[in-house]
């Protein structure tokens, strides 16, 4: 959703100093959030809200994958961009497999086309819930903007300041790109950039932004962040 002035909302109890909140979200990615005084203020401004629809090839990162007696496969995931039809043909990503579209439902409503935004339920032929990943990506078939992490990348790096570990070459770290989760190996020579060595494939477009993670460590897990090239 979006609004053409404000970028977001916060709404915080009675308990929470607000001084000390807009001092503590300063220079992060919320500081221009429009503070409100209760619901009803929240509920005027998503009224005024608009859907966010981009147009395009069909992309649909998966969140959820079962299958269902009677049904076959079943995904579900939010349009971020295009339509999506009954009957069309898909591809799959990153295992590349051919999918149908059988059937679509929102709001467990049956439709026979959705666009972007909308959050949907796909029942599909071509593959198997068991073999679904969260953050595997149904496509049009040629998308062009869509790329498969098998082989070493390049990306922009900026390290956390709050990260005082060492980056060593033979390290498993893990990537967070989109809703993806996958483990990863660098190589990193202070240059503000590195080269991402996925151990598991993953689906990225040039220019989006990715979080580098260390789970096992003790303080600090968010190691960096920066923007795949």
């Amino acid at each position: 959703m979006r609004s053409t002035s404000v970028k977001g909302f916060i709404l915080h109890s009675y308990e929470v100093d607000e001084m000390k909140l807009k001092t503590l979200i300063k220079n992060t990615a919320i500081s221009d959030f429009q503070f409100l005084d209760n619901i009803d203020q929240l509920k005027q401004q998503m009224s005024r809200l608009e859907p966010k629809s981009l147009e395009g090839q069909c992309i649909i990162p998966i969140d959820h994958a079962f299958n269902v007696k009677g049904v076959g496969t079943v995904v579900l995931g939010v349009i971020k961009q295009g339509a999506v039809k009954t009957f069309d043909h898909l591809k799959i990503l990153p295992s590349r497999n051919d999918i149908l579209v059988k059937s679509i439902q929102m709001h467990d409503d049956p439709v026979t086309e959705s666009k972007s935004p909308a959050r949907v339920g796909l029942a599909v032929k071509g593959v198997d819930a068991d073999d679904i990943s969260r953050g595997d990506v149904l496509c049009s078939p040629g998308s062009l903007n869509l790329k498969v992490a098998t082989d070493a990348i390049p990306a922009g790096f900026i390290k956390s300041p709050y990260y005082k570990g060492d980056l060593t070459d033979n390290q498993i770290y893990v990537i967070s790109v989109g809703i993806q989760i996958k483990p990863v190996k660098i190589k990193y020579n202070n240059t503000g950039t590195i080269q991402i060595i996925p151990e598991k494939s993953f689906v990225f477009f040039s220019g989006q932004n990715y979080a580098l993670l260390k789970p096992d460590n003790v303080g600090t897990r968010i190691i960096a962040k920066g923007i795949i090239q």
